[in-house]
């Protein structure tokens, strides 16, 4: 992807069958017009092949996206660069873009992130202080057994009780977490991917800082170009781990696998 452009980032086909759809939210200050600048919010959109292989999607503003048609509309682009099969999405909290998914991808399971109220105190705190937050919320959705689930829990709750801001922000993602521990770890593991979403979002803040308001969607993903080419040059995981990944998948869905293998 070397010297890409974004129209060549906006036009590329996609791999057939995504292991997952990643969805990074950020708010970027927008200037609207000449004497008014607003905040808003982008997602990001990042795809893992069942190899591995991240790829870069798309970048939109939330707010141009009212119901699930419109996000089932634009899904469809996905479809028309050559995606036929979704496994799994990680989402925020965004229940018409969760049905537009479901609609678009009939194979797909939705999984609803903590990255949105994590990224909520990149606002507030500094990236030091909101990174070792994430650290614990991490340890909560990614704990190996619902014992040690809850005892992650229990910790982040007496550390941060105190610091009401913080516990409301986090209390529901992280309650919600113990729904997905009948998903095996490792699964589990691959499809959250807080590592990746944590390089990109500390770059996305860098981006910010370094300017005072954007004034195109192509002004927030030029500068992401080189971090971009990083991600998709790399595998995210031993082949060992993949290689158990895939055989999880591959007993419930042999034949989609086999045919795309």
């Amino acid at each position: 992807m070397n010297n890409s452009t974004v129209d060549e980032l906006n036009s590329r086909l996609f791999d057939p069958c995504l292991f997952s759809i990643l969805i990074i939210p950020t708010k970027i200050y927008f200037k609207v017009s000449e004497n008014f600048i607003q905040e808003r919010d982008v997602y990001i959109f990042f795809s893992c092949n069942i190899n591995a292989k991240r790829r870069y999607l798309a970048t939109v503003f939330v707010d141009e996206f009212h119901k699930t048609s419109d996000w089932y509309n634009f899904l469809l682009n996905f479809k028309n660069r050559g995606i036929s099969i979704v496994l799994y999405a990680v989402i925020p909290n965004n229940d018409a873009l969760s049905k537009a998914l479901k609609l678009t991808f009939s194979e797909i399971t939705v999984f609803i992130s903590c990255f949105e109220a994590i990224n909520k105190l990149s606002k507030y705190y500094s990236y030091s202080y909101s990174k070792s937050i994430s650290d614990k919320v991490k340890k909560v959705f990614l704990s190996s057994t619902i014992q040690e689930y809850e005892l992650a829990l229990s910790d982040f709750t007496n550390e941060y009780m105190s610091f009401k801001f913080v516990y409301d922000i986090l209390e529901d993602d992280l309650k919600r977490a113990k729904s997905y521990y009948n998903i095996d770890f490792k699964l589990r593991n691959f499809i959250f991917s807080f590592y990746f979403v944590r390089d990109i979002t500390k770059r996305i803040t860098v981006i910010s800082h370094s300017k005072s308001y954007f004034s195109s969607l192509n002004d927030i993903i030029s500068p992401l170009i080189p971090t971009i080419q990083t991600i998709e040059s790399r595998m995210f995981c031993p082949k060992s781990e993949l290689n158990y990944v895939i055989n999880l998948i591959y007993e419930d869905k042999k034949d989609l696998i086999l045919s795309y293998l």
